[in-house]
């Protein structure tokens, strides 16, 4: 029987590198290989190969060092261009604020002359593509005459959605109602003359409009201020709602992540390890605002965060948005608890489900909780679906440390990044108009003189009026009018209740005369 051969560099398959430390760590797992496929190979071959892996370890770590800072460099620079590539530009606000503007004079014609339109969302917090959609809302105050034929807010509101999408449509405007939803997309579109009779309809612009929706105006003002105090926000956002919509996790369909969630993911992940500070802890600290009960409308504002912002930015040794982007699927893939933690940007530090500050969460369902920085107890993930949860958990398994471009990390479907346009806007067409921005937070308290709840900000005043029909007017025959008709809806609220639970007359009766007491 012929005997078995020693192990050499030619049969365990070693090529020799220039590189020494790549070598030996190549011969090290092929020393280890050859060893296991040979059992009755000497013991001494494994102390060959533990001694080895010893001698080694701490260059392996030098060399993963290595190779990912020239890894990370090479994907800072093409982060760099894939931010110039899919971010809004100049030509795009100048898009969207023309349509907004049309939109609002129909607006002005059909729903009366206080009318306006406020825009929200990715668009107004800096952190868009180019093709977004625009999110805006309808805002028409509250008047004693409104508050009277206003029956039904929700009906109310999907009538003038209606109104205002059929005066769209008989301009020429495209228009998808969705008013079970509360919305209407209302777009522009361009003809293109493709052949002798034939002419393709592109659309240029699409505005997704809901009425009365005030609060959101909040959530793009906290984004709008976290991408001020850190600019590797905007990248890290762009990159990851990029990298989501190539792994189908983000769709504008129900049961889907909303690129909202997107956003608070990336800020909890900077807070939790990279020491981002939470704007509602700093606002609490500098005593500029208070805490509402139901809304924690209590953060620091954009225009106080600059001096926040060079006291983060000046510390050393801050990772660059390309280490941001690794870090964030490392963290999410293996350190997140998916079951019993909570993203809180609110209060920027990992809490459990258990703890006592989301004794209010809304939808405390098995994995991912999402708290909604603005609306206490609110829970983002209820309205997703248990599949899209799942699908958004096994698609942050990626590989990052196999992944040595920004396309292998970023693009699931194998498809290539999107390169930069050379357009450029012209000095006339970049005329500021109140469209460009969000609308700002005065941050004065508020008191309703309908039912005399306080609010800490005007807008918060202004979305209770539109809901329950309350306004303010220094009419003061008015005032007792509104008072008058707001206990009478409250009483038939009493009673069409009462008929549901079961009560008896007597305890309608003391129970509202106990609410009228408290009121």
């Amino acid at each position: 029987m012929a005997s078995r051969a020693s192990p050499t560099l030619s049969s365990t398959g070693l090529v020799l590198s220039a590189q020494p430390v790549k070598a030996l760590y190549t011969a090290t797992d092929s020393l280890s290989l050859w060893a296991k496929q040979r059992k009755g190979t000497a013991n001494r071959l494994w102390s060959m190969a533990a001694f080895a892996a010893a001698f080694t370890r701490p260059l392996r770590r030098s060399t993963s060092r290595l190779f990912s800072k020239k890894s990370v460099e090479q994907m800072t620079a093409e982060l760099t261009q894939f931010v110039a590539a899919v971010a809004s530009g100049p030509l795009d606000r100048v898009r969207r604020a023309r349509l907004l503007g049309r939109i609002e004079r129909i607006l002005k014609e059909s729903l009366g002359s206080d009318a306006e339109i406020l825009g929200y969302g990715s668009c107004f917090t800096d952190t868009a593509e180019t093709d977004a959609d625009i999110d805006a809302t309808i805002y028409v105050p509250m008047t004693l005459k409104r508050a009277q034929a206003a029956a039904k807010v929700t009906k109310s509101r999907s009538e003038m959605l209606r109104e205002v999408a059929l005066k769209c449509r008989q301009l020429g405007m495209e228009v998808e109602e969705n008013i079970s939803h509360g919305t209407v997309t209302i777009g522009e579109a361009v003809s293109v003359h493709v052949a002798s009779n034939t002419f393709r309809s592109y659309s240029t612009c699409r505005c997704v409009l809901s009425c009365q929706r005030l609060l959101p105006l909040f959530s793009s003002h906290l984004i709008r201020a976290y991408v001020q105090l850190d600019p590797r926000l905007r990248s890290l956002i762009l990159a990851l709602k990029y990298w989501a919509r190539a792994a189908g996790v983000l769709k504008k369909q129900d049961g889907y992540i909303p690129s909202y969630v997107i956003s608070l993911m990336a800020i909890y992940y900077v807070q939790v390890c990279d020491q981002l500070p939470s704007l509602h802890q700093l606002a609490r600290r500098s005593h500029l605002v208070q805490c509402e009960q139901r809304f924690d409308t209590a953060f620091l504002r954009r225009e106080h965060v600059s001096w926040q912002s060079m006291a983060f930015l000046s510390a050393a040794d801050l990772p660059s948005a390309a280490t941001l982007l690794r870090g964030f699927f490392n963290f999410y893939a293996k350190e997140f608890d998916w079951n019993g933690e909570v993203l809180s940007v609110r209060l920027g530090e990992r809490h459990k489900i258990d703890s006592e500050r989301f004794r209010n969460l809304w939808g405390k369902r098995k994995s991912f909780h999402v708290e909604d920085p603005i609306e206490l107890g609110r829970n983002l993930t209820t309205r997703v679906h248990p599949k899209a949860l799942e699908q958004l958990r096994l698609c942050l398994q990626v590989k990052v440390d196999e992944a040595e471009s920004l396309q292998e990390l970023i693009c699931p479907d194998d498809s290539t990044l999107p390169k930069a346009d050379q357009w450029q806007a012209r000095k006339e067409q970049m005329q500021h108009t109140r469209h460009f921005e969000l609308a700002s937070l005065d941050g004065r308290h508020q008191t309703c003189l309908i039912c005399g709840q306080q609010f800490s900000d005007t807008w918060l005043l202004r979305q209770h009026q539109v809901d329950l029909a309350h306004f303010n007017t220094d009419n003061f025959e008015e005032v007792l009018l509104g008072r008058k008709s707001d206990e009478l809806a409250r009483l038939r609220t009493w009673q069409r209740l009462s008929k549901e639970i079961g009560w008896t007359s007597d305890e309608i009766g003391s129970t509202s005369d106990e609410q009228r007491d408290s009121s």
